[in-house]
């Protein structure tokens, strides 16, 4: 579960850095704190369904985007 978050994390930073946007943007338009969308971020927690939802609205992505498995090379 802990991979899946940093991945998770991993598309939402990436996502936002590519817009260039700095988190107080992001965090103000979802309606969460700065604190919170960092930790999102980092995946030390998992933003709830609708959060998450409103998250890939503001980064103009769907929810497949932010949400893909990774596949490994076999």
């Amino acid at each position: 579960m802990r991979q899946k978050l940093k991945l998770l994390g991993g598309r939402l930073r990436g996502a936002r850095l590519g817009r260039k946007l700095p988190l107080r943007v992001i965090a103000g338009r979802v309606g969460v704190s700065i604190a919170t969308l960092h930790e999102y971020e980092n995946g030390s927690i998992e933003p709830p369904a609708l959060r998450l939802f409103r998250l890939a609205q503001v980064l103009n992505l769907s929810l497949n985007q932010l949400a893909r498995e990774t596949r490994r090379a076999a």
